[in-house]
């Protein structure tokens, strides 16, 4: 009778403990969804606010849409179309095609800063936070979210873009870059959780190949196109290649009394500065030779943990379209 009131007792602190976990992890996934719904909304309002009035018909609307794909508004191209998906765009919805559709003031420089710097003075009012330094979309794919720059790596590991613990953390720039993007080398982090959040999606994205595929970053100054270069595996206690800093040669400079200006212009013309991008293959389970690059090209690359989670990581690579 004892030993069946401890096995007992047992069972039930472990159902407890495992109720615990779930609820503790459900709590967490249910933040993550509310607060990316929070961003992405503010997202579209901005860049999805001007939509072409189509109806069913694609053919009699030829005149309105003139330049605008169909295929980029997720709809089929064929003879028929496709009635629910036309009645989405109508409606200004979006659609389950796998391109997002495309703003009718697209290309028009002047407005894509302005909208650039409606959507970060949005979401730092939003979060109450001046971190938020961009925003990053994944094209094609669900992974839309801002992105944090702190005073350390640490800052945004278990911290929401509101400023609170959150055990899902936050998409953050590297520290030790430049949150203007303007470094040759640039890591942006995110966790690789199990329900798919954050950066949790990236390997499977990827599994199939690279082919055609990009993601855009929304800073402050304007919209940085991607093409993906290659997928990574890197160790995680060996220096990171993908990761090339420029704040230590910054204090190494202004501790020898340079100006600002002067610290720019050397940086510029640094040539041991920039490491090949060629030493970055021999880590790559895809590349694209068909991208054209020099050691002057800007990569960044979106990085989170992989295997066990522990000794290696998973990179996404992209070149910056000049």
């Amino acid at each position: 009778m004892k030993f069946r009131k401890v096995v007992s007792f047992i069972c039930t602190v472990l159902i407890l403990g495992g109720l615990s976990v779930l609820g503790f992890r459900g709590y967490y996934i249910y933040k993550n969804y509310a607060n990316k719904k929070i961003t992405t909304d503010i997202y579209d309002d901005i860049f999805f606010d001007d939509y072409v009035e189509t109806g069913s018909d694609w053919e009699n609307k030829e005149d309105e849409l003139e330049s605008v794909d169909k295929e980029d508004y997720g709809v089929e191209s064929s003879e028929e179309g496709n009635e629910s998906e036309s009645s989405a765009v109508a409606h200004g919805e979006k659609t389950s095609g796998k391109k997002k559709k495309k703003s009718t003031w697209s290309g028009n420089g002047d407005l894509e800063k302005e909208k650039c710097k409606e959507l970060i003075d949005s979401l730092r009012e939003k979060y109450g936070n001046k971190d938020i330094i961009g925003y990053l979309t994944v094209d094609g794919h669900d992974v839309e979210y801002p992105i944090l720059y702190g005073e350390t790596n640490e800052s945004y590991l278990k911290t929401s873009p509101s400023g609170g613990y959150d055990y899902n953390g936050s998409i953050f720039l590297d520290s030790g870059n430049r949150p203007t993007f303007v470094d040759s080398r640039s890591v942006i982090y995110g966790h690789n959780m199990r329900d798919g959040s954050m950066f949790g999606s990236l390997a499977g994205i990827y599994s199939g190949g690279i082919k055609d595929e990009t993601f855009t970053i929304y800073t402050y100054d304007g919209i940085l196109t991607y093409d993906v270069l290659g997928t990574a595996t890197i160790y995680a206690f060996n220096d990171n290649p993908l990761l090339n800093p420029v704040s230590l040669k910054i204090d190494e400079y202004a501790n020898q009394g340079y100006s600002e200006a002067e610290i720019a212009r050397f940086i510029e013309k640094d040539e041991g500065f920039y490491t090949g991008i060629d030493s970055i293959k021999s880590s790559c389970i895809y590349w694209n030779s068909d991208l054209d690059y020099n050691d002057k090209s800007h990569l960044v690359s979106l990085m989170t943990c992989y295997g066990d989670g522990k000794s290696h990581r998973f990179a996404v690579v992209g070149l910056l379209r000049e």
